[in-house]
């Protein structure tokens, strides 16, 4: 019998049933694992008490470069509803609603869309708090609605992705699982790797030897998923990443498999089970892909820094008070590119619209 009290357990005896677990398997159980996992347990684990924060948390500047590509998008559209996907703490609405109103932006209606039980009643809390309850629907899955006209935001959804994990040791490729050594540790191995994986690495071209990383196989059906949502408008997905060619260049030749603990970056993922988040970076070329592949229109991409650029930040920054040290360590970490303003992205494509914002 499976014990599903305490995570480190469930998974151990899930290795002695089946021998192994695949990363993707492992990712899944320590992040989405019912009443267990690191987005379903009651510890909380977002904002600055927690191990992360998103870019909404970190100040004002993201929001407002956000909000006026928004009002222009909803422009186009002659005006529409925003969606949320993955909402954290609800602070990334509540600033946006915030900035819209003074923008006059055309918005019919806000929506956020999250799995995570726990995280919908840390938003509805904080956003009860500011009086915003009432003007937005939380849903709990994906819809399909076709007579919706607006705009979905997808704000690091995406790293936290199950991940298949490989390795090419002495030209020989398998793929890294998950088993228990003689003192009943947790340990990577290694064993033959699946076709489809195979598959997908003879597509991606990758000729690197010695060298470690991750696939995402969800990019594909979750796009077309999330493009279904609405009938007409605009997708925005902001994450942590690079395009294929830097994703799996031999300077990653670890991977990109991360977690986070009291904001501390961690590359030990056998600790802490259930209360650290475990991340890997996107591939943007998949997302690209992807957006063909489901007949959108590709609208645009660019680094955060260069996002920051085309919204007037300079205008911003005036506005804001040019000597606010707050702002000027904002603007630092979202520009500089040893910091977020090259690692962190910006992808927009459109559905049944090909209007550039």
């Amino acid at each position: 019998m499976i014990k599903k009290n305490n995570l480190n357990y469930y998974i151990k005896n899930l290795i002695f049933i089946k021998n192994y677990i695949n990363f993707y398997t492992y990712m899944k159980i320590c992040l989405y694992e019912k009443k267990l996992g690191y987005y379903s347990n009651k510890i909380i684990n977002i904002g600055n008490k927690g191990d992360y924060t998103t870019f909404s948390e970190m100040g004002i500047i993201f929001t407002n470069c956000l909000s006026l590509n928004i009002n222009k998008a909803l422009n186009l559209l002659n005006g529409g509803y925003i969606i949320e996907i993955g909402a954290g703490t609800g602070m990334l609405a509540y600033k946006l609603l915030k900035e819209c109103y003074k923008l006059k932006t055309k918005c019919k209606g806000y929506k956020i869309i999250e799995i995570s039980e726990k995280l919908k009643k840390i938003q509805k809390k904080f956003l009860k708090k500011k009086n915003l309850q009432y003007k937005i629907e939380w849903i709990s899955k994906l819809k399909k609605n076709v007579d919706i006209t607006g705009i979905i935001i997808c704000n690091e959804v995406i790293d936290a992705f199950p991940n298949y994990a490989f390795s090419i040791k002495n030209k020989k490729l398998s793929e890294k699982i998950i088993t228990l050594n003689n003192f009943n540790y947790f340990q990577w191995s290694i064993i033959k790797i699946k076709k489809n994986l195979i598959k997908y690495i003879n597509y991606i071209n990758l000729k690197s030897n010695n060298y470690e990383s991750e696939i995402n196989l969800l990019i594909f059906p979750w796009i077309k998923k999330i493009s279904s949502i609405i009938n007409r408008g605009y997708i925005f997905i902001f994450d942590y990443g690079y395009t294929r060619k830097e994703y799996y260049n031999y300077i990653r030749k670890e991977g990109t498999i991360m977690c986070h603990y009291k904001h501390y970056a961690i590359k030990n993922i056998f600790i802490n089970k259930g209360t650290q988040d475990i991340t890997c970076h996107v591939d943007f070329t998949s997302i690209y892909e992807s957006i063909k592949l489901n007949n959108m229109n590709y609208i645009k991409f660019e680094y955060l820094s260069k996002f920051f650029f085309k919204n007037k930040i300079k205008k911003l920054i005036k506005q804001y008070n040019k000597n606010n040290i707050k702002t000027n360590k904002e603007i630092n970490k979202f520009m500089f590119p040893q910091e977020m303003g090259e690692v962190f992205k910006i992808i927009c494509y459109g559905k049944n619209i090909n209007k550039k914002i």
